[in-house]
């Protein structure tokens, strides 16, 4: 639907294209950080990249650990698995929510002691590319705030997040059609600009981009937790210290769990 050129609205007995419809290709983050459960299901948290699958016209990622985020139509959820072509999962959002991406899916339960429990579950994005991790953060489209844990920059920060992105820097702009303070246009190529308004607007066509909070230190998560490794790396060398955990129990999600339970 993005590809057509001009739609039309019905209005008092006649189509007109006086509303300027516009459809806006809604692309999910290549690389997301998810935590929240890492003391009951620690395979399933961590830095998930965007591979080349897809399910249902969303992608597939995938952890360090070989486990997959993925989407299963039949649920209208996102899920955390050893493998996206199944349903079994130790993870799950919200059942029906239908969200197209999983930074904006909510609900999150983990499978636990053989029952299905809410979980305190983040889904971050992780910045696509960039020497300083735990420089800013990119919200979702259609929101005109910061994500949890960060805030809004001023100019001259703009520019240099712009920089950090590898994306062109659009300057100054006063529209109140468009986030405040710093935002980017959807795609990975989109123009950063600092949009000087009090107030501003949620649009589907651009990400808020944030500075992250300082407790948030991105080398270290995606380092697997090394310890201020960009900090102490002259000094101490690399990190190779690995952690070994069980392979965490994964079921299908509520309806099949009662029914081999035998419930109703």
């Amino acid at each position: 639907p993005d590809k057509a050129p001009e739609w039309f609205y019905f209005h008092n007995g006649s189509w007109t294209t006086k509303y300027g419809i516009e459809v806006v290709p809604e692309e999910c983050a290549e690389t997301v950080d998810i935590s929240g459960a890492s003391d009951t299901q620690p395979n399933e948290m961590g830095v998930f990249h965007m591979t080349l699958n897809d399910t249902a016209g969303r992608p597939v990622y995938k952890n360090s650990n070989g486990m997959f985020l993925y989407y299963w139509y039949e649920y209208g959820e996102w899920r955390i698995g050893p493998d996206w072509r199944d349903p079994s999962s130790g993870v799950s959002s919200k059942r029906h929510e239908m969200k197209k991406c999983p930074v904006e899916a909510t609900g999150w339960e983990i499978f636990a002691n053989f029952t299905w429990v809410p979980s305190n579950i983040k889904v971050r994005i992780v910045p696509r590319r960039g020497s300083h991790y735990d420089s800013y953060v990119i919200g979702h489209s259609g929101i005109n705030k910061c994500p949890e844990d960060s805030h809004a920059m001023n100019e001259t920060k703009c520019k240099e997040v712009a920089q950090e992105m590898g994306r062109t820097y659009g300057g100054q702009s006063q529209d109140e059609e468009q986030p405040r303070a710093c935002y980017c246009a959807v795609g990975v190529t989109g123009e950063v600009y600092y949009n000087d308004v009090e107030v501003g607007k949620p649009n589907r066509a651009s990400h808020p981009v944030c500075l992250r909070d300082a407790d948030q230190d991105w080398y270290a998560i995606l380092h697997h937790g090394a310890h201020s490794a960009h900090h102490e790396h002259s000094n101490h060398g690399s990190h190779n210290e690995h952690s070994v955990h069980a392979q965490p129990a994964t079921v299908e999600h509520h309806e099949e769990q009662h029914a081999q339970a035998g419930g109703g």
